[in-house]
């Protein structure tokens, strides 16, 4: 009577925890950018006539990365 062999692993040898740890980190970026997309808002305002004001706070501007210094010190040759 023919014995099944056993299906082997296809190259997959990583450590289970460690998958674990990339998806939980995955999903924790996941929830940054979903957070940061939310509008965040000031303190209401309650004005003398009784309006409430309740304005957005501005969006942080993303700064664009510094560029390379592409100047060549020769001093250092």
């Amino acid at each position: 009577m023919p014995i099944p062999a056993f299906a082997q692993s296809q190259g997959n040898d990583k450590d289970p925890r460690e998958m674990i740890e990339g998806a939980v980190e995955m999903m924790i970026q996941a929830l940054e950018l979903m957070l940061n997309t939310i509008p965040q808002y000031e303190p209401p305002e309650v004005l003398e006539n009784g309006d409430i004001i309740i304005r957005r706070k501005p969006r942080k501007q993303e700064q664009p990365p510094p560029e390379k210094d592409t100047t060549v010190d020769r001093d250092k040759t």
